[in-house]
């Protein structure tokens, strides 16, 4: 098949237009501004606990291995609706924010025993930022670029 010239500057016009255009932001590999520690309670129930040094922190969004399937979950307290958006993710919104220093743990009770082999999730942070949002619509937050760390359980 051959292409002629003026296909091939169309093609390459589209590349270029596509790679100049403003992309969606990205994870960050800063610092995340929580730690986590996943703790095991029994066969079906994990906590998690989060320390949190960088605020305002506005959402949190745990994903889990897919041989896991949420059946509950617990809120973070401070105030924060969670909720499992798919089988497999935790979401929690903090509409106020959470302070400096403030430490908090929920938890997620599967459907399922926990496979007894270490497994993985990622867990993503995202920071109240008024200028350098991902998405905005009204009733919604905005909320700058995530910021994606790994952790086992």
């Amino acid at each position: 098949m051959r292409i002629g010239r003026g296909m091939l500057v169309v093609v390459f016009g589209l590349l270029a237009l596509a790679g100049s255009s403003p992309a969606a932001p990205t994870s960050r590999t800063a610092a995340p501004p929580c730690t986590s520690a996943f703790q095991r309670m029994t066969s079906r129930r994990l906590q998690l606990t989060l320390t949190c040094q960088r605020a305002p922190l506005t959402i949190v969004l745990v994903q889990f291995s897919p041989t896991v399937e949420i059946r509950t979950v617990t809120r973070f307290l401070p105030a924060a609706g969670c909720r499992a958006s798919t089988p497999t993710t935790w979401y929690c919104l903090f509409a106020t924010g959470v302070p400096d220093g403030t430490t908090m743990s929920g938890s997620v009770t599967f459907a399922a025993a926990m496979p007894r082999a270490v497994q993985h999730a990622r867990v993503v942070f995202y920071l109240q930022d008024s200028g350098n949002g991902n998405y905005v619509a009204p009733g919604t937050e905005l909320v700058g670029v995530p910021i994606t760390v790994f952790a086992n359980y």
